[in-house]
């Protein structure tokens, strides 16, 4: 398969800049979601700002229900 280089002025304004911050987010998203989400949303204006980052999901229904 062909790759492109990125333009260093496009790449410059991007949101993620290289592969390798985008396996470091990536990364810090499954590992430690409430941190990770709440500073993406702390980048928002809020009218109320939240308290809690979720929802949370529970994958095992005989665990109780699937979603708080």
């Amino acid at each position: 398969s062909e790759m492109f280089k990125v333009p260093e002025n496009l790449r410059a304004k991007a949101h993620v800049k290289s592969m390798e911050e985008h396996k470091a987010m990536y990364k810090a998203s499954i590992e430690d979601p409430e941190t990770f989400w709440g500073d993406v949303a702390r980048q928002f204006h809020w009218e109320t700002p939240f308290t809690k980052v979720g929802p949370t999901y529970n994958f095992d229904g005989a665990k109780g229900p699937d979603r708080t």
